[in-house]
């Protein structure tokens, strides 16, 4: 039973996906504005896995880097808190004959690992949903998930140092560069959400237990972190 006190990652903050319909508009706009396919192929290079590896998504959306990561690996436990989006990702998961991949619904802070340790786990876009004090709470639960080196894929929407003194150019940047489509849904993020600077994501993650070993901003707002289990 969930304890009173722990944050419910179950209520939506932000922008909700809360049809199938919906999921797919996202799905195909997100094909559209990115390379979703090619940047989970780089997700999997850097974290070299073999074919005999079982690995943890958290927040798997719309399954994308789950189906090609099962490709790669032995196993793939994706899960979300999103129900639409696990009906959509294992509907399409079913359509690809992609039989390695359990879909689960959970998230940072309810997901109970079960069996072998894990290789890796990567999450995208997801860790924002939590304030950061229950960041760095989920952040230390998954390095007790992972096998001893063990490796860990964070990406996320994280603000640059300068956010912290000319925030209302910045953001207004950001907006601007996501474009008509993409302008309201960022304005609710950066409204609603939880996202974190740089510095203090790079803190949440050493304290957790984490070796950072790559990390870049890119166009000032997409974090991304390659981390190793600290041994």
């Amino acid at each position: 039973m969930t304890p009173i006190w722990q944050w419910d990652e179950t209520v939506q903050r932000g922008w909700d996906y809360g049809d199938l319909a919906e999921v797919q508009r996202y799905d195909e706009r997100m094909a559209a504005f990115r390379d979703v396919r090619g940047e989970a192929q780089s997700i999997l290079r850097r974290l070299a896995l073999s074919p005999e590896d079982v690995i943890l998504e958290i927040g798997t959306g719309t399954g994308v880097f789950a189906r090609e990561a099962a490709r790669q690996c032995r196993k793939v436990i994706a899960i979300d808190v999103s129900p639409p989006m696990l009906e959509y990702a294992a509907g399409r998961a079913k359509d690809e004959r992609i039989g390695n991949i359990v879909f689960q619904q959970s998230g940072f802070l309810t997901y109970e690992h079960q069996g072998e340790p894990l290789a890796a786990i990567v999450s995208q876009t997801a860790l924002h949903h939590l304030p950061d004090a229950w960041k760095l709470i989920a952040l230390t639960r998954l390095s007790g998930f992972l096998r001893a080196e063990g490796r860990l894929y964070l990406s996320d929407v994280v603000f640059p140092d300068r956010a912290q003194t000319d925030w209302a150019v910045f953001f207004e940047e950001v907006i601007d560069y996501t474009g008509a489509d993409g302008r309201e849904e960022m304005a609710t993020h950066m409204r609603e959400e939880y996202s974190t600077f740089d510095w203090m994501m790079r803190e949440i993650l050493m304290r957790a237990g984490f070796e950072i070993e790559w990390a870049t901003l890119v166009d000032e707002f997409s974090g991304h972190y390659l981390c190793r289990k600290r041994s």
